[in-house]
């Protein structure tokens, strides 16, 4: 679609520098030239390639003819690549990018643990797993963190949340455990999905918002943890209750 709006805006600039063409070599240069030539003209010199055979002689013909080469440069040699980067290129990587995460588990698949975000908790969780030879895949709907990921040696699945047919290609209904870790709002959906398709698959969840446990509890979680919250308050009382003198600064002691 954008190559078409481009290849349209480019038809109408050459139609249009193709007029002023026209309109110049008539009313200043006083020569006459077909709109075929004027095409021509106009093509040539947006390309850069400058044959030479048709000409202006006036200033106000070479200053225009400096305006049609930069307005070529422009979208000839700049544009058109960045578009055609766009509609072809982007795509067809990002299809290898999806192509290389894989999208399902094999059926044989069971026992393993399903977390749902790489992050800190997700890190350290791994490392355990890894300890204990448990079989762990991350969730990363975007192929290019899923990539990037895989060549740090995570493994990764990829696919949509808020599809049925995706856990059941990670065979949640044989996963040892489900780490539902992301938003709040995106957990809830998680746990409802999974819900419909195993009532036995143990969830824990994180939460941020501590209104979110009731939500998360009532739609299937097995267990909710609120973390964050919990670090929070005990920050908070650390910070309130102070374990030390205080120390001024610029306090000699005598």
């Amino acid at each position: 679609m954008a190559l078409l709006r481009y290849f349209g805006l480019l038809a109408s600039v050459i139609l249009i520098f193709s007029m002023i063409f026209q309109l110049i070599m008539v009313q200043v240069e006083g020569q006459s030239h077909s709109w075929f030539t004027s095409i021509y003209w106009t093509f040539v010199t947006m390309s850069t390639l400058g044959y030479g055979d048709v000409v202006f002689q006036s200033d106000i013909g070479r200053l225009f003819s400096v305006f049609v080469l930069i307005s070529g440069v422009v979208l000839v040699l700049v544009v058109l690549p960045f578009t055609f980067i766009r509609s072809f290129y982007a795509p067809w990587l990002e299809a290898q990018l999806r192509f290389k995460a894989p999208r399902e588990l094999p059926s044989e698949t069971n026992d393993h643990v399903i977390i749902s975000r790489h992050d800190e908790i997700a890190t350290s969780l791994i490392e355990r797993l890894q300890a204990s030879d448990i079989p762990h895949y991350v969730i990363e709907p975007d192929p290019t963190v899923a990539a990037h990921l895989m060549s740090e040696g995570v493994p990764i699945v990829t696919g949509e949340f808020d599809n049925k047919a995706t856990f059941e290609n990670w065979q949640i209904q044989k996963a040892r455990l489900l780490l539902a870790n992301r938003e709040d709002t995106t957990n809830t959906n998680i746990v409802l999905t999974v819900r419909e398709i195993s009532s036995d698959v143990p969830i824990v969840g994180i939460v941020d918002h501590e209104d979110s446990i009731d939500i998360l509890e009532l739609s299937g979680c097995t267990h909710v943890l609120p973390l964050k919250v919990r670090l929070g308050e005990y920050l908070a009382n650390r910070a309130s209750q102070g374990t030390g003198s205080p120390d001024v600064i610029g306090a000699t002691k005598g």
